[in-house]
């Protein structure tokens, strides 16, 4: 097994899961649910498959979760810039989590080059 990558201590990990947590508390107002439902999978699928890849029995499949962690970070950021541009949900901080994705997303490209490199 991998052993190299405790999920719970990479930075990465932590953040994600918080981000998810505070975008998960605000959700239920988002309209259509369907919409509300697509943000909640795209960032709980941020910290997951870190975890999940982190258990993995090699590097290069590590690797290629967290490859799937950004495309779930792209797309949470998508989804957030839509209803910003919709202009209907004005109460939630969405700047702020377009703004705390696009730093997770750099973090976790930094760590796929960085192991990349090995």
């Amino acid at each position: 097994m991998n052993m190299n990558h405790n999920y719970k201590r990479l930075s990465i990990y932590s953040r994600g899961l918080e981000h998810a947590a505070k975008i998960i508390e605000s959700i239920d107002t988002i309209r259509p649910y369907r919409l509300g439902e697509q943000i909640a999978s795209s960032c709980v699928s941020i910290p997951s498959n870190i975890a999940e890849g982190s258990q993995r029995l090699s590097e290069k499949e590590f690797i290629r979760y967290l490859t799937f962690s950004s495309g779930s970070a792209a797309e949470l950021e998508t989804q957030l810039n839509i209803i910003l541009l919709a202009k209907k949900y004005n109460t939630l901080p969405l700047e702020e989590w377009i703004k705390e994705t696009e730093e997770i997303n750099a973090m976790i490209r930094a760590l796929i080059r960085k192991l990349s490199s090995h």
